[in-house]
């Protein structure tokens, strides 16, 4: 067959109408042209037989979710780094049995971080056809170290049953809803052969070492976060037994180095009024007026351009279990600010920006004479920005609070400050499509309303950086998989038995809903993206064209120009109505005979 289109492959030799995406002269066309019963992949028949089929699997995923329970995945120190290579390689290998394409990436830790393990990420696909959406699930599967195993009436790397309950570390928390979505995801290949959405998994093993170097990594592959339209993670936030919380704001942060570096004279030279005469001293002080409202007004100035609290928000911070006399006792802290109404403290720790100390080192000088007294003192420390804080603003502060606390302070040492890293706050919920659509899914699962905030935001600066190169119009949500009271390495880590096989029946539902809302075209991100072909080859963009018109689409390829045009003129005069696709390669055709 010839195509006779008036783009430069005009006259190409097309083998086969199904390969005719090999010829461009009909790319205007898009999944956007397809009417939206032809784009809804699967029915509400197949959503109750993947059900079904997943409830009577429940032994089996106990099984899987045992396996990874017991691998030891401490991502605080190099000698668990075996385990922490075993698990990655164990979802790996899941994951290519189910068509997945995979793709391990090991990050080693630099020359001053000889105690931390490895970093493995895992980045996983499936494309199935380009007239679904994309949705990208993060995860990650290490656990803290256990500080006091005395308290744990279980072993913790091993999955208990008791009472309705199942025990282990990391159960509630990382490595169970890692697994619950890769059974869901299972429940679907198992039964209907394909996934209502396109799926893309990454997966790491150094959540709680700050997810070092995962950054760089997300950086260096933009391509393959370019066509996600939904980013999906887990949380704690079951704020009440029926009351699930949908976040999709998210805090950014600048991150701070503040350096004092001794005078080249001998301390013991200075004056008496120089006093303090040693950098730890005046570091000391200078970390001190942060909090100190005698020394300034950077509290009050740092609450400034943000926005106020809504009344729905403050609804839901009622509804919350958790309040100070719950952090004051896993942190062993005497004392909160706040702590006098619980919603006001809850404010203040989700709503409001805040101040962080990391650490302090110091580095000694050669000199026997100045062995006790440091040379150099350095302390890091970071500002949470919350919804529409500007970092400029954040920045300007911090550095005009420590020019005037130096001269306040007549400090005598060399001091700098150093801006080491920003994330600017990110915040999608307001007409957040996909957050009424996980809504929904509550709602068939649990049946119960999940509330939806306006700016409660979650400090989760990953989804930030991957938010940054996804689609324009992308989304991203945290789901609740578990009780807001089930915090990372706390003793006896539990999930109700019930509630984890809830939780992957929640994931099944919440690929059938996201398949209710069909993607636009994303060529203008994606080079041809609505020609690629995936896996599901029924459902590719020109396979559809072709079975829905095949004899018109063949008989314009058979037909030279003439006979098309004088085709065209026929059907136009007995009164017939050409299909859509014909009168476009007509007019072309019309234009080319002019």
């Amino acid at each position: 067959m010839i195509c006779w289109g008036d783009h430069k492959n005009c006259g190409i030799f097309v083998p086969d109408a199904l390969e005719r995406k090999n010829c461009t002269c009909e790319r205007e066309m898009c999944i956007s042209d397809l009417p939206l019963e032809d784009r809804q992949p699967v029915t509400e028949v197949d959503l109750e037989e993947v059900q079904d089929n997943m409830y009577m699997r429940s032994e089996e995923f106990l099984k899987e979710l045992s396996n990874i329970i017991k691998i030891k995945s401490i991502s605080s120190d190099a000698q668990y780094d075996k385990q922490n290579k075993q698990i990655i390689d164990r979802l790996a290998q899941y994951l290519k049995e189910r068509e997945f394409e995979v793709d391990v990436v090991e990050i080693k830790p630099k020359d001053n971080e000889g105690n931390l393990s490895m970093q493995y990420v895992l980045f996983a696909n499936y494309f199935s056809t380009p007239i679904k959406n994309v949705v990208l699930f993060y995860g990650y599967v290490d656990v803290p170290d256990i500080e006091d195993l005395g308290k744990w009436k279980h072993d913790p790397f091993k999955l208990i049953e008791e009472d309705d309950l199942l025990f282990g570390q990391g159960l509630a928390t990382s490595k169970g809803p890692i697994l619950a979505w890769i059974q869901a995801i299972d429940s679907w290949l198992t039964d209907t052969t394909d996934i209502p959405v396109n799926v893309r998994l990454v997966i790491e093993v150094n959540h709680y070492q700050n997810s070092r170097g995962l950054r760089q990594l997300i950086e260096e592959r933009q391509e393959f976060f370019q066509s996600v339209d939904l980013i999906l993670f887990c949380t704690n936030y079951w704020i009440a037994e029926k009351v699930p919380m949908l976040i999709s704001s998210y805090s950014g942060y600048v991150y701070f180095s503040l350096n004092v570096y001794a005078r080249d004279t001998d301390p013991l030279s200075l004056p008496s009024s120089a006093f303090p005469s040693d950098p730890m001293s005046e570091m000391c002080l200078l970390l001190n007026t942060l909090m100190d409202p005698k020394k300034g007004s950077l509290v009050k100035d740092l609450q400034r351009h943000v926005t106020p609290l809504t009344q729905n928000d403050w609804n839901i911070l009622c509804k919350i279990e958790s309040g100070p006399m719950e952090l004051k006792e896993s942190q062993d802290i005497k004392r909160l600010p706040h702590e006098q109404s619980r919603p006001e403290f809850l404010k203040h720790r989700w709503c409001m920006p805040s101040i962080s100390i990391h650490k302090v080192k110091t580095f000694n000088s050669d000199s026997l004479r100045t062995l006790r007294t440091p040379s150099h003192c350095m302390a890091e420390f970071s500002v949470k920005v919350v919804s529409q804080q500007s970092l400029r603003y954040v920045i300007y502060l911090i550095q005009s609070h420590f020019d005037e606390a130096y001269r306040q302070l007549k400090c005598v040492h060399t001091a700098d400050l150093r801006v080491i890293d920003k994330m600017p706050p990110l915040n999608e919920t307001r007409g957040n499509p996909f957050t009424e659509t996980v809504g929904t899914a509550f709602k068939r699962v649990f049946n119960c309303k999940a509330v939806i905030p306006d700016n409660l935001s979650v400090t989760l600066p990953i989804v930030n950086v991957m938010r940054k190169y996804c689609m324009p119009h992308a989304f991203s949500v945290g789901v609740p998989f578990s009780s807001i009271h089930s915090q990372p390495g706390r003793p006896n880590e539990s999930l109700p038995q019930e509630m984890y096989f809830q939780n992957v029946d929640l994931f099944v539902n919440i690929m059938y809903e996201i398949s209710f809302r069909p993607p636009g075209c994303k060529c203008d991100v994606v080079e041809d993206f609505c020609f690629e072909s995936g896996n599901d080859t029924a459902l590719d963009f020109m396979s559809m064209i072709a079975h829905r018109q095949p004899s018109v689409a063949i008989g314009i390829h058979e037909l030279d120009a003439w006979e098309q045009n004088q085709k065209l003129f026929t059907l136009e005069s007995s009164g017939e109505k050409p299909d859509s696709n014909y009168i476009r390669f007509g007019n072309k055709l019309r234009r080319k005979l002019d």
